[in-house]
């Protein structure tokens, strides 16, 4: 753990699920954090299951809610201005013990102010496919930590490494999550672009006043160039080829003879067509914005195209019917669309049976 901390210059921890008694805790804890400051969820009425440390000199903490199954604080880092709330987790086994949980963390949700992080084990599945040769999951598993994120409208972070967090050897499950809030995703740096800026910016330049301003921007400009380069070349071919292994393994999957690699090798497909999917849109829609910049002002041409194309996505022009004829009439249409959802839905009753 030393190690872990050095090479990743760790200045908060959090441990969850230590087992370790509380008079034992003291000697463990002045060991391995020698001269950090610590918090236990230990009380009377509760073991504790949950530790957060922290370096006093580069982190101050304010310990704001104590509970069984999450520590709430406040975080400040002491170099620059960051600060957030952070929650740490670790839920306890059935659904029913949990409940108090989310119920405690969305009060503090509905008072909540700034950038939060709610991570740890929550003991509880969010997806079907977050358990892997386990039982079938059940809604009930899952609808009280969805009901909690949509609610309370947080969303999850992408993580990295393995694709499940918890095994017994056989059954394999995602029950470790990190949780944010709108303004964690909207206000929170990243810090690999902001490393980049700040090298490139002091580039020694041999020039003063606002031509080293414009030098020092060309520098910058450039990294982000190479940036763009390296991650985000070829999109639309990465996308492709992702599409075709997806294929080749679904194909596969038809099997009834499969193994278990193939399903974690499909889900991480999945997974990589969903996120290069959203870099592709997002790469069209800022060069659809450049294009705006550039010929939408006035009544442009673009801009008349644009429109154009817009009234078309929004306007059904024509309908096919199951026997293949065509209804083209803006009535015929009308018709056809409310008899579709009175066959889909069926038609209205006084009464209804009982089960």
């Amino acid at each position: 753990m030393k190690v872990f901390m050095r090479e990743n210059k760790v200045d908060v921890l959090a441990i969850t699920e230590h087992r370790v008694t509380e008079s034992g805790a003291v000697a463990i804890v002045s060991k391995l954090f020698l001269g950090w400051n610590w918090f236990s969820n230990a009380s009377p009425s509760n073991k504790g299951r949950i530790w957060l440390v922290w370096n006093p000199n580069t982190i101050m903490v304010q310990v704001l809610v104590s509970h069984a199954q999450f520590i709430h604080s406040f975080l400040k880092c002491c170099t620059s201005s960051l600060s957030f709330h952070f929650s740490v987790v670790y839920g306890k086994h059935t659904i029913a013990d949990r409940c108090e949980m989310w119920s405690e963390l969305g009060d503090i949700s509905s008072s909540q102010h700034g950038p939060w992080l709610i991570m740890g084990d929550f003991n509880s599945i969010l997806n079907a496919e977050d358990r892997m040769n386990g039982s079938e999951v059940l809604e009930a598993e899952v609808r009280d930590f969805k009901q909690f994120l949509t609610n309370n409208s947080l969303a999850e972070l992408q993580s990295f490494g393995r694709d499940y967090t918890w095994t017994n050897g056989h059954v394999m499950s995602i029950i470790d999550r990190a949780i944010v809030n709108a303004d964690w995703m909207t206000s929170m740096p990243n810090m690999q672009f902001l490393k980049l800026v700040e090298e490139k910016w002091q580039i020694p330049v041999n020039a003063v006043h606002l031509e080293g301003v414009w030098l020092r921007l060309k520098h910058v400009k450039q990294g982000l160039e190479q940036i763009n380069m390296t991650e985000f070349a070829r999109v639309t071919e990465k996308i492709a080829n992702i599409r075709n292994n997806l294929r080749n393994i679904q194909a596969q999957m038809s099997d009834h003879n499969l193994v278990e690699e193939l399903f974690q090798e499909e889900k991480a497909l999945r997974t990589q067509l969903e996120d290069w999917s959203k870099v592709e849109e997002s790469i069209y829609r800022q060069k659809s914005r450049i294009q705006w910049l550039k010929l939408g002002d006035s009544n442009s041409a673009y801009f008349h195209a644009s429109m154009k194309s817009r009234i078309a996505q929004n306007h059904i022009n024509s309908l096919t019917e199951q026997d293949g004829s065509i209804i083209q009439t803006p009535e015929g249409i009308k018709a056809e669309i409310i008899n579709f959802y009175k066959q889909l839905l069926g038609s209205s009753s006084s009464s209804l049976p009982i089960i």
